[in-house]
């Protein structure tokens, strides 16, 4: 009886630990946003905003991208990164990341667009040193497919980006003024901050102030934490939850259509092989090393975005299934939540489709047929102009060719 009243009061209080992580403590050893050593040195502080910045102007090349990289401790991704420009026609010299006079990733200019979309995201869509962004790509094949007017692709996306730091960085993009927002989100959340009450024997845990041994920290972790951890996330919202909201919010009362992207990872993968399983061990965040904890809290995230979609009327895109239909899927990652070049490309395709359609329904049909008749006029006067030149250039050869005979 003694016993039994003894784990009651022990299950009593881990019940309470689920309920709001404050009994069982672990030191969040997660670094701020704001770490100067974990930036490369595209990436500034703003401190008026109190969020990273890219910095205006910036121009260096792929071997000086990387070298800064280096000693921000992004080794494995240079280590991927010389294996993909082996395969390119690339030079160590070439431009590794340009960052435009907005404070944005560079890409192609589009001269007088009718329509703009921003890209909001982190490091996966800021893109890698070689080849294009996921958003080149992705304003590539709208434009090759829309053919009704241009589009520019913004890339406001920054390396390590949180919900946090875009939601404070709205004032900077004021000036965007975008049809089309498409927010992608979340992990970066995920990896700087312990997001349950939840923890690996590698971190120091304590029970009312009074350090546990590991083995205990082990028992506890496979025994008690990670079965309360998976109660918890039945009713747990992540906190980046609200700060999409606030984002989303921002730009529909700007007059932008929202479009919330739910972000994926390999460990969200149906089958995962030796491989991949390897690739993951180094690449997952560190209050954690159990992958169903991390797919479970993603697919949370997941269904919690779906539902603010819901409240707030943006639309929505699960990238998840997009790991269901891929082909060698887990070629597209280099670590856990990064895309090689080529997984970008492949990811493009997937979003393509309901980023046209949202930029299609935000301009709406009259003012594309309006584009197309414009655009059709316009390529009409230009062979028309062609044309005329050429017939001029064949008039003023022929009385030189006459004179010769």
């Amino acid at each position: 009886m003694k016993r039994r009243a003894l784990y009651t009061i022990i299950g009593a209080i881990l019940a309470a630990e689920a309920m709001s992580g404050v009994i069982l403590h672990l030191t969040d050893g997660a670094p701020a946003s704001n770490e100067a050593d974990k930036r490369p040195a595209y990436v500034s502080w703003d401190d008026d905003l109190q969020a990273p910045a890219l910095v205006p102007n910036y121009k260096a090349s792929y071997a000086d991208v990387q070298k800064t990289q280096r000693q921000a401790g992004w080794l494995k991704q240079n280590a991927i990164q010389d294996v993909e420009l082996a395969l390119t026609t690339l030079k160590p010299t070439d431009t590794g990341v340009e960052i435009d006079a907005q404070g944005m990733r560079k890409s192609a200019t589009i001269e007088s667009p009718d329509a703009t979309l921003l890209f909001l995201g982190d490091a996966v869509s800021f893109g890698t040193l070689q080849g294009k962004s996921l958003p080149d790509h992705i304003e590539k094949l709208i434009q090759d497919n829309a053919q009704k007017y241009k589009i520019e692709v913004l890339n406001a996306s920054i390396p390590g980006q949180t919900t946090k730091d875009a939601l404070n960085r709205l004032p900077a993009l004021a000036d965007t003024n975008p049809d089309v927002v498409a927010i992608y989100l979340g992990l970066s959340d995920f990896y700087q901050k312990r997001p349950l009450a939840y923890t690996v024997p590698s971190y120091t845990l304590t029970l009312f102030g009074v350090k546990l041994p590991q083995t205990f920290e082990s028992t506890l972790e496979k025994k008690v934490l990670k079965p309360l951890t998976e109660l918890r996330m039945a009713y747990y919202t992540p906190p980046a939850i609200d700060n999409i909201r606030k984002i989303a919010e921002h730009f529909k009362a700007n007059g932008s259509r929202v479009v919330l992207i739910a972000p994926i990872m390999l460990t969200d993968a149906p089958i995962l092989s030796d491989t991949t399983l390897e690739k993951l061990d180094s690449s997952l965040p560190e209050w954690t090393h159990d992958k169903d904890i991390l797919k479970q809290l993603n697919a949370r995230f997941s269904e919690e975005l779906t539902k603010l979609a819901q409240t707030v009327g943006t639309d929505i895109v699960n990238a998840s299934d997009w790991l269901k239909i891929t082909v060698n899927n887990q070629d597209a990652f280099y670590d856990n939540r990064h895309l090689t070049s080529s997984g970008a490309q492949a990811f493009s395709y997937y979003l393509a489709l309901p980023l046209r359609t949202a930029v299609d329904n935000k301009l709406g049909q009259d003012e594309l047929d309006a584009l197309f008749e414009q655009n059709a006029k316009e390529t009409e006067e230009a062979e028309a102009a062609a044309k005329a030149a050429r017939e001029a250039e064949e008039q003023a050869d022929a009385p030189a060719e006459g004179q010769a005979e």
